[in-house]
């Protein structure tokens, strides 16, 4: 891996050559996905799934890149009944699932086998089953056996990290039209006009002083951060980023959710990763290796994703003191704090501004390295056996 050049996301050319899978390309259609999403929903037959008796309770399975389908679904549906959850991690179907139960799995490509295990065993239940993704894919074949809906959407990109809003719009649709979380065509177009906005300041041809996703990359590298989420949704957020650093950035990284993990992040201020690095002449074994004040780079880094001011709770109170907390905290210590804040809208809305920045703030950070977003070695060497 080469050292973090910032020139490398100035120059327009030098971009378009090291992201040689073209993920800028397929994070600039997002909003296009929303909407072409909105379409499929809207006009999917759902005749084989809708019954005289309402669906009591709706599990989503999206893994991998996909996962931000799943987690926002999960994330809408609150304390409201039916509930969505996420799928993800449990080793199947909860032995409560059954008849008035339904099944959504949103897959990029299909190329899981737990995903078609999982809609097989759906079928075998009675349950309802919705697919959402490639046609072509086993989990749709499974669907077909199980008497179930496939939405089918084109796999646009190969990556379902820049195809996650062309799953995400119609798995929203179909699943509001059969009791699943309220979710409007309007609500969808909100969030296509949140993507835009976001790309117009955050694109390519944006000069790094002008571009909120550069400079974010620039305050991201050389730390590894832990990534608090200042409210439910944007604990789904945090989620996201923690994802991408991984797998577009190749960086690790910690999510926190407040208020439980309010001391797991002060344990980690106070240990040695918050301390700067030293360099090769300082001790090893000094107290300190700067004088206070002095801001060394350091390896540890805080990110505090705030959520919509206007959201106003006792709870949300209560987090949002603990975040300024933690900040304070991290600061004097001299560890880097980022803070990124939704702006007021719909949840999947806020949930959308905040993700596409940054995703494209994990590509930036890639390719400021010389790196193909959507190349990781080790990955494609572990898919091709």
């Amino acid at each position: 891996m080469r050292p973090f050049d910032e020139d490398r996301i100035r120059d327009l050319q030098i971009l378009s050559t090291l992201d040689r899978s073209d993920l800028l390309g397929g994070l600039s259609g997002a909003a296009d996905q929303v909407r072409r999403g909105i379409r499929i929903g809207q006009d999917a037959d759902l005749a084989a799934i809708q019954r005289d008796e309402a669906v009591r309770s709706v599990l989503v399975e999206a893994s991998g890149g996909a996962r931000l389908a799943g987690d926002a679904l999960a994330r809408l549906a609150g304390d409201i009944s039916p509930r969505v959850v996420d799928r993800v991690g449990m080793p199947g179907l909860p032995g409560w699932f059954g008849s008035e139960d339904l099944l959504g799995v949103v897959t990029h490509r299909g190329a899981s086998p737990y995903q078609a295990e999982l809609v097989r065993e759906a079928g075998k239940r009675g349950a309802r089953v919705l697919t959402v993704g490639d046609p072509t894919s086993e989990p749709a074949a499974a669907c077909a056996e199980a008497g179930g809906v496939h939405l089918t959407v084109p796999a646009l990109h190969s990556s379902a990290r820049a195809s996650v809003w062309g799953l995400l719009a119609p798995t929203a649709i179909a699943l509001a039209r059969i009791g699943g979380p309220e979710v409007t065509a309007a609500d969808l177009e909100d969030v296509a006009t949140r993507l835009e906005a976001v790309w117009s300041v955050c694109a390519p041809g944006v000069a790094l002083e002008a571009n909120p996703a550069k400079q974010l990359a620039g305050r991201l590298e050389g730390s590894a951060p832990v990534i608090v989420g200042g409210s439910p949704t944007m604990q789904v957020v945090a989620d996201r980023l923690r994802q991408m650093l991984a797998r577009t950035a190749r960086i690790p990284s910690m999510t926190a959710t407040l208020p439980d993990a309010a001391q797991d992040v002060l344990a980690c201020l106070a240990g040695p990763l918050s301390m700067p690095m030293p360099t090769l002449t300082d001790d090893p074994f000094a107290a300190t290796f700067a004088e206070d004040g002095d801001r060394q780079h350091g390896r540890l880094g805080l990110v505090i994703l705030r959520d919509d001011p206007g959201i106003d709770s006792e709870a949300a109170r209560d987090r949002s003191r603990l975040a300024d907390q933690l900040a304070d905290e991290a600061e004097q210590r001299g560890v880097e704090v980022i803070t990124v804040r939704a702006e007021a809208g719909h949840p999947l809305v806020r949930i959308a501004g905040v993700v596409h920045t940054l995703d494209l703030a994990a590509a930036y950070l890639a390719l400021a390295h010389a790196m193909d977003p959507l190349a990781p070695e080790l990955i494609v060497d572990l898919a091709r056996r």
